[in-house]
C-alpha cells in the first residue's frame, strides 16, 4: 500500500497543495519555515487522523479560514482507494474511507500504518516517561485495535477513579463501594494492557538489534526493558496495596498509566549517560524497529516519514540509515532536508525510485 497523491487545503502554511508521490523516495527540500515538515505531519494525519506534534486541530487551519482538508489517494491490494480527514475551528472532525464517514478514530487508525521521526524526538528518550508510553502505545495501537480500545476503555475509568478520589478529599466522605465499582472494570483492562506491552517489549528486541546493529555497524548494544509495577503484581493486587496512598494522594498512585521502557547501551542507561549522538542513534533505531515490529504483524510495510534526518547523526551513520532504509524491508519513505545538494548528494547511491519536491515552490 502507498500513497499516490497527497492534497493539503488550508492546511497550516499549504493554502492548496497537491503532490503526486513515487512509491520509493519522496524527498522535499526548502529553507526552514517553507512547510516541508507540514507536509510530513499532512502524511501523519492521513495515517493517524491526527497531527504527530499533538495540537489541538484548530490550530492547524490557516489563519482567517475556519476549515482544513487532507485528502490522500492510495494504491492498496483492494484497488484505488481515498481517505480524508477534515476538520472545522469550531472543533468539528471528519473521517472518511472512499466518502463514507469512519465515526470513530479508533476504527480510522490501522488502516494505513505510519512512522515519523523528528529532531525532537530525542525527548522519548531523555524526558518524561509518558513520551515512552505512547510510543509503545502507538506501535501496539496500529496493529490490535482490541489493545486500542482497552486502552481508551482504561483511561476514562482512570480520569473517573482519579476525580472520585479528589471528591473524596473534597468532602471529607469516602464511599469505596463506588471506588470499588471502578475497580471492578479497571482491573482486567489494566492485566490485558500490561500483558500486550510486556509482549512488544519481547518483539521488539529483534528488530531493535537488526536496526541498532546496521546504523552504528555492531560497536554498541541497545537493549530495552519493560518497567511496571504489573511486573511484580497483578492489578487487583496493585490497587489493593496502593488505596491507602491514593487516598492521600487523591489520584491513582499505581498502574500501566506509571509505565517505563528502560533504553541502555551496553548495559549503562542512555537517559543519565548518553551522548547526544548515542540518543540520536537509539531514538531512531527504536521507531524503525517499531516500523518492522507493525510491518511484521499487519504483513504490509507502513509509511516512514524522515524530518531533517541528515541534521540528526553524523555522515557515517546517515549514510547506514539509508542503506537500511532502501532495503527490502521498508517501503515508501518521504525524507526533508534544507539542502538540496546535501539531499542528492546523500541520495545518490540510492538505487530505489526517487521523486523530488521544492516546497518552496508551493
Amino acid at each position: 500500500m502507498y500513497i499516490q497523491k497527497l492534497k493539503l487545503i488550508q492546511f497550516k502554511n499549504h493554502e492548496k497543495s497537491e503532490f503526486d508521490f513515487c512509491n520509493g523516495l519522496n524527498c522535499f527540500y526548502g529553507k526552514n519555515g517553507v512547510g516541508k515538515t507540514n507536509v510530513l505531519d499532512g502524511l501523519h494525519y492521513i495515517c493517524n487522523g491526527k497531527s504527530y506534534f499533538g495540537r489541538t486541530d484548530s490550530n492547524n487551519i490557516q489563519f482567517e479560514t475556519d476549515f482544513a482538508i487532507i485528502e490522500a489517494e492510495l494504491e492498496s491490494d483492494e484497488g484505488p482507494t481515498s481517505v480524508s480527514v477534515g476538520f472545522q475551528t469550531n472543533g468539528k472532525k471528519g473521517l472518511k474511507k472512499n466518502g463514507a464517514v469512519v465515526k470513530r478514530l479508533a476504527d480510522y487508525v490501522g488502516y494505513l500504518p505510519g512512522v515519523m521521526i523528528t529532531p525532537g524526538d530525542i525527548s522519548m528518550l531523555t524526558g518524561h516517561s509518558d513520551e515512552r508510553r505512547k510510543f509503545m502505545d502507538k506501535a501496539i495501537g496500529f496493529t490490535d485495535k482490541t489493545y486500542l480500545l482497552a486502552l481508551i476503555k482504561h483511561n476514562k475509568l482512570l480520569e473517573s477513579r482519579n476525580e472520585l478520589l479528589k471528591q473524596f478529599f473534597i468532602h471529607q466522605n469516602r464511599d469505596l463501594l463506588a471506588l470499588e465499582s471502578i475497580d471492578v472494570q479497571l482491573i482486567p483492562l489494566v492485566d490485558q494492557i500490561h500483558k500486550s506491552r510486556q509482549k512488544f517489549i519481547e518483539d521488539i528486541l529483534e528488530p531493535l538489534n537488526v536496526v541498532y546493529n546496521a546504523i552504528v555497524n555492531k560497536e554498541e548494544s541497545l537493549s530495552l526493558t519493560y518497567e511496571s509495577t504489573l511486573n511484580d503484581l497483578n492489578a487487583a493486587a496493585n490497587l489493593k496495596m496502593s488505596l491507602n496512598q491514593d487516598l492521600m494522594a487523591q489520584r491513582t498512585t499505581v498502574g500501566i498509566h506509571k509505565d517505563d521502557i528502560g533504553v541502555s547501551i551496553n548495559k549503562v542507561s542512555v537517559k543519565k549517560f548518553g551522548s547526544q549522538g548515542q540518543i540520536k542513534s537509539a531514538t531512531i533505531t527504536m521507531h524503525l524497529a517499531a516500523y518492522l515490529y507493525m510491518k511484521s504483524k499487519l504483513n504490509r510495510k507502513p509509511l516512514l516519514l524522515l524530518d531533517d534526518v541528515f541534521e540528526k547523526i553524523d555522515d557515517l551513520r546517515s549514510a547506514r540509515l539509508l542503506k537500511l532504509i532502501s532495503g527490502a524491508d521498508f517501503g515508501q519513505i518521504f525524507i526533508t532536508d534544507t539542502s538540496e545538494s546535501r539531499m542528492k548528494s546523500k541520495l545518490e547511491a540510492v538505487t530505489s525510485e526517487k521523486k523530488f519536491f521544492n516546497i518552496e515552490s508551493n
